[in-house]
């Protein structure tokens, strides 16, 4: 089978069949992700997808997971999302796990019936970028959520036994707003109080220059020290029942991985030796004079 490249998928779902039941992103507009801006977003009809589950099934005949794709495969309505998942289990018979990418507005959309309903059909793990749970800094990277949205969505997928694995942008608002950014991301989540909670560090495909305009100039990118001590204020105000944590994506200088709240010391005393070696070395950086 031939996917439509950039294909992407979440790390844990490096093992599981992949399936693209739509392409591109439906919302396309975050100011710092360039993953699908070579994609018309467009739904893949259920026949093509059906040739594809097919054509994994004969290489991946035991496979327990399976990851629908693109960027929001959640986007498809509930009556195109079922015979889909119907499908899945016809082609592979040792399915355990059907996940996806979700925007927390098209969760709910979704009556809780129709929820519930897909959570039967083996639908039980969505990937939610939150990114932040501060209002002020959702607006200006252009997400399509608010806050309130983020609650709202997230919360109902719970309710009908769906997980969510969420993740934050370390260093989303500089400087300036790292601050905020830490405290509103972590009172949203003990709101919210996710299955998975991952963080990745900011990255800015299409420059600086771009990403500052939207703060009116009014943005300074955090260095290593920074994003640690963010990370530190972000975990030391987390009230989390046994969330599971990872911070290893390739962005992160510090990989992390932990149970939120059990391992909260044990992960800010790493944070905090990491940030004693990060303050010496910024002692030798041009910024900061030799």
């Amino acid at each position: 089978m031939l996917y439509n490249e950039p294909l992407y998928r979440p790390p844990s779902e490096a093992n599981s069949a992949i399936v693209q039941v739509t392409l591109g992103c439906s919302w396309n507009q975050c100011l710092f992700c360039d993953m699908y801006h070579e994609k018309r977003f467009r739904l893949v009809p259920l026949q093509e997808v059906e040739n594809d589950l097919r054509t994994l099934s004969e290489y991946m005949p035991e496979a327990r997971k399976l990851f629908l794709a693109d960027g929001d495969a959640f986007v498809l309505s509930y009556d195109k999302l079922r015979p889909i998942l119907e499908l899945a289990h016809s082609y592979f018979p040792a399915l355990h796990r059907i996940s996806a990418y979700a925007l927390p507005r098209d969760i709910a959309s979704k009556s809780p019936a129709e929820l519930q309903a897909l959570r039967q059909l083996g639908l039980s793990l969505l990937y939610v970028g939150v990114e932040t749970g501060s209002d002020y800094l959702l607006g200006a990277i252009r997400k399509s959520e608010t806050r309130t949205s983020i609650i709202e969505g997230i919360n109902k997928a719970h309710a009908a036994g769906i997980d969510t694995s969420v993740m934050i942008i370390s260093g989303l608002g500089g400087k300036e707003y790292s601050e905020e950014h830490a405290k509103e991301s972590a009172s949203l989540l003990n709101l919210i109080q996710p299955k998975y909670l991952s963080t990745l560090t900011l990255f800015l495909p299409r420059g600086l220059a771009d990403y500052q305009q939207v703060f009116g100039g009014n943005f300074t990118p955090l260095d290593t020290y920074g994003v640690l001590q963010e990370l530190r204020l972000f975990i030391g105000a987390l009230e989390l029942e046994g969330t599971i944590f990872r911070s290893n994506h390739v962005s992160n200088s510090l990989p992390l991985e932990g149970i939120l709240n059990r391992d909260c010391a044990k992960l800010l005393a790493t944070i905090d030796r990491m940030s004693s070696e990060a303050e010496r070395l910024r002692r030798f950086t041009p910024e900061y004079g030799y």
